[in-house]
């Protein structure tokens, strides 16, 4: 008995093949279970692949812009052509070892969520370890600048860096006026330009 997951894995594999290679500049589209309470995380949402992940596995924890706060996500599989709609890009994979659920096991999630109108993240979580989601967090660590900041550096941006000069933290454990997802835009932004590192 397969549970109509085989079909699935042949549909994710045509549709892989279809998406990241539609012809030149075509992005990857992928479906993606977002972490989030009530209706927001009650099905899959689409995303483009960043070339700089362009080895993202199905399976694997994201950080992705949701409404006007960033969640965290996993990659179900290939999306569909979005018909020329605007799509977000997945800003950057949360974890460096892996998916969090084997193929099978992922496409298990997908079935049930499927079959029982579950929301797939919710499915997600149920078969992954308790807390694990919970566990991951975003750290941050200065780089080597071979020198000062301009001059012209942001204040609070000055300040994030002298937070981080005692070692690497967690975004949570950082303080900045604007709120976490003012935050976590600054840290992207200072990882963007090599002032610092986010594992």
């Amino acid at each position: 008995m397969t549970l109509g997951l085989e079909p699935e894995r042949e549909a994710a594999t045509a549709g892989g093949a279809t998406a990241a290679g539609g012809g030149a500049g075509a992005a990857r589209l992928v479906e993606v279970a977002i972490d989030a309470a009530g209706a927001g995380g009650a099905r899959p949402y689409t995303y483009a692949v960043p070339d700089r992940l362009a080895d993202l596995a199905h399976g694997e924890a994201v950080l992705v812009e949701f409404g006007r706060r960033q969640a965290l996500g996993v990659v179900l599989g290939e999306a569909a052509n979005a018909g020329g709609a605007a799509v977000k890009s997945i800003v950057d994979r949360v974890r460096a070892d892996g998916p969090l659920l084997p193929p099978l096991a992922l496409g298990l999630a997908r079935w049930i969520s499927a079959h029982y109108l579950a929301p797939p993240a919710l499915v997600i979580r149920s078969m992954l370890p308790p807390g694990l989601l919970e566990r991951l967090e975003l750290v941050a660590e200065l780089t080597p600048l071979g020198g000062e900041a301009p001059a012209d550096t942001d204040p609070v941006d000055l300040d994030l860096l002298d937070q981080l000069s005692g070692g690497a933290r967690p975004a949570r454990d950082l303080a900045a006026p604007d709120g976490r997802a003012g935050l976590l835009r600054r840290l992207r932004s200072l990882a963007d330009r090599d002032w610092i590192a986010l594992d």
